[in-house]
């Protein structure tokens, strides 16, 4: 069986410590065919990562990893770019760079990070998730990357869901027309909650509105979590026949079971 992780964080994100040498040996002790590494690009003047991310290091450590371990797992390179529609000037610039996948999502309203306790503080769960999903799509009409990345994010964080399918079902008929895949993220559920990000509605309505195209991450930021609750992800892709796969060198790869 051919699986790929396509989200997955290293020390070269200010928020996680594993190398991806030994994020690659535990991928494949695991049993995975590819994995891609999309280290957090964040300009907002308040993240820890702010300029954190070393791109040439990175890539270089991407190229010697891969050169080691090329028999036995398909080493790819990636970022994700929180809210590249506020700064498009310094995404253009990644772009030039050539990764093999660029992750779009928002992390930050009004200047605080989702999951904050001032933002849950300062707004009710209908205004955090409608603030969300403005930017959202925002972000997806500004388009330029190729997965859009654990959409319905504050559910994380609030544990519960938003019923607001007109903007959903416009942010989704966005990704569709400018051929954006979808990711399945499976980090909410080894954090106690059921369901994956996006849910089942959203990922139903996805279906529905003629979506193929998703991929799966575990949005791993330890080596324990690499590939976590796949066998999840990988009985929606069969209940809706989505197409799973990768990016490499900007093109969608289809994986076949």
């Amino acid at each position: 069986m051919l699986i790929a992780d396509t989200h997955v964080h290293s020390d070269f994100s200010a928020d996680a410590e594993d190398t991806i040498k030994d994020m690659c040996e535990v991928a494949i002790d695991k049993g995975l065919s590819f994995i891609c590494f999309t280290e957090h690009i964040d300009e907002n003047p308040k993240s820890e990562g702010l300029n954190f991310f070393d791109a040439e290091k990175y890539l270089n450590t991407i190229e010697e990893v891969g050169r080691k371990y090329k028999e036995e797992i398909i080493i790819l390179s990636g970022v994700e770019f929180s809210e590249p529609q506020l700064y498009s000037k310094k995404f253009k610039k990644v772009l030039a760079k050539n990764y093999d996948s660029l992750l779009g999502s928002i992390h930050w309203i009004d200047d605080i990070l989702i999951g904050h306790e001032e933002l849950i503080n300062l707004y009710n769960t209908q205004e955090i998730f409608e603030k969300y999903y403005d930017l959202v799509l925002e972000m997806t009409e500004h388009g330029g990357f190729n997965v859009l990345a654990h959409l319905d994010l504050p559910k994380r964080y609030i544990g519960v869901e938003y019923e607001n399918s007109e903007v959903i079902k416009k942010i989704l008929r966005i990704i569709i027309e400018k051929d954006i895949a979808l990711e399945i993220n499976t980090s909410t559920l080894r954090r106690g909650l059921n369901e994956s990000m996006p849910g089942s509605k959203i990922l139903a309505l996805y279906s529905e509105l003629g979506g193929k195209k998703v991929t799966i991450g575990s949005d791993a930021h330890r080596i324990q979590d690499i590939a976590s609750d796949f066998n999840y992800a990988l009985k929606i892709v069969d209940k809706y026949g989505f197409d799973n796969g990768y990016y490499k060198n900007g093109e969608f790869e289809y994986l076949w079971f």
